[in-house]
């Protein structure tokens, strides 16, 4: 093999990746789509209702309290598992748009429509 025949490959393998690229974005796309629970830009309120914890390095255990705050879908991603989930970035107190993702835990809070 010559230096022509590995570009020749070379560039052959990588416009095929793309190709592959582009079909896994476009199935994406589609999935996200069809299993989307909310619309961009909508707001959400995230509620995270009371249960317990422990603490692990001094055995502590209690309660959390009911908390509320709201929050405006950005955008979704797909969970390692396949799930669908919203990215969600923060209200200002005037109730505008933040910058900052606000992170929840889906095992213990969950999100309801305003």
């Amino acid at each position: 093999m010559d230096k022509k025949d590995y570009l020749q490959n070379k560039k052959e393998t990588e416009a095929k990746i793309q190709a592959e690229k582009e079909w896994l974005a476009e199935l994406k796309r589609e999935y996200i789509e069809s299993n989307a629970e909310y619309e961009i830009g909508e707001r959400v309120k995230v509620v995270t209702p009371p249960h317990k914890y422990y603490s692990l390095g001094g055995g502590k255990e209690g309660v959390t309290e009911h908390k509320e705050r709201f929050a405006y879908v950005d955008g979704y991603e797909i969970t390692y598992e396949g799930n669908v989930k919203p990215i969600l970035k923060k209200e200002k107190k005037d109730g505008t748009l933040s910058k900052q993702k606000d992170h929840y835990n889906e095992n213990s809070s969950y999100l309801e429509r305003t």
